[in-house]
């Protein structure tokens, strides 16, 4: 049985959870530095995962798929909606 998928899951919910309990006492200068870590992290992961990728032309097509269908269906408007909602 695999179990990384449910590993993965299980640390992204405590995550989110511990970060939801512990982000009101940690100062606003600190949670932004964090987000701009955590993003630039996640931009070199992106480039070297791109780096080594064999079939660029293939990823590149996906991630205009995957945007033109997104525009065409306002996602992001109806997850803008969803936060609102749930704020």
């Amino acid at each position: 049985m695999v179990i990384g998928p449910f590993i993965n899951a299980s640390a992204v919910l405590l995550g989110g959870v511990f970060g939801a309990l512990l982000s009101q006492r940690l100062p606003e200068r600190i949670r932004v530095s964090m987000t701009s870590i955590f993003g630039l992290a996640s931009l070199g992961i992106g480039i070297l995962l791109v780096v080594k990728c064999a079939n660029l032309p293939a990823m590149v097509l996906a991630t205009l798929l995957g945007a033109l269908i997104g525009e065409i269906c306002l996602l992001e408007k109806g997850v803008n909606t969803v936060g609102r909602q749930s704020a």
